[in-house]
């Protein structure tokens, strides 16, 4: 009897597939590893911005419902930044003094009186218009250059663009009641803004 020796048999890649396709294990090469691994990054990417959006929604939640719980709600909360609060330490005639003195404290400046009213300038340009200090106990005027604080002093009641087209300049003239105008120190810091618009630069800068 003749004996057949049988040669070994070697896997080929083929075999190799088909095992794994039997036994249900799926090799992936190092470019779907790769693929994988970046999916799996961007949905960790997709689900932290989704965690940190559902955060901040909670807190704008959160600032509306503290705000609505004031009294009148949250437009009270927009009137108390955007309203100043009218109040007069002293008469009329004091807290218009304090506001001209104060103003003839920046550098430069000088008052002179055409048209009846007192007209504060620098290098004769005029920053701030006055009434004079005689003719008046109930109500004045006072009208600055405003350009970063107009909107604000056009909320005070009476507060208006000055007229003879100055307005259109940041212009604006705040008529002042006996008992109800702004502080004397937020007048100040407007003739401040005002005198600081129209100053020249080097003086400007002395007046911060």
């Amino acid at each position: 009897m003749t004996l057949r020796r049988h040669a070994p048999h070697i896997a080929s890649r083929h075999d190799i597939g088909d095992a794994d396709d039997r036994t249900g294990d799926v090799r992936m090469s190092p470019s779907q590893h790769k693929g994988s691994a970046a999916k799996k990054g961007s949905a960790a990417k997709k689900g932290n911005a989704a965690k940190k959006r559902s955060a901040a929604k909670k807190r704008s939640a959160a600032k509306k419902g503290s705000a609505a719980s004031r009294p009148g709600g949250p437009h009270a909360v927009a009137r108390e930044r955007s309203t100043p609060s009218l109040s007069v330490p002293g008469t009329l005639p004091d807290v218009v003094e304090r506001v001209r003195r104060f103003a003839l404290t920046l550098p430069a400046a000088v008052e002179e009186f055409p048209w009846g009213h007192s007209a504060i300038k620098v290098r004769k340009k005029v920053f701030v218009f006055l009434p004079r200090a005689d003719g008046y106990e109930e109500s004045a005027s006072i009208s600055v250059k405003l350009p970063e604080s107009a909107d604000l002093a056009l909320a005070v009641p009476g507060a208006a663009p000055t007229g003879y087209g100055l307005g259109r300049a940041g212009w604006v003239t705040l008529r002042l009641e006996a008992g109800a105008c702004p502080p004397a120190d937020l007048l100040c810091e407007w003739v401040r803004e005002s005198y600081r618009a129209v100053a020249p630069k080097r003086l400007a800068s002395e007046a911060r």
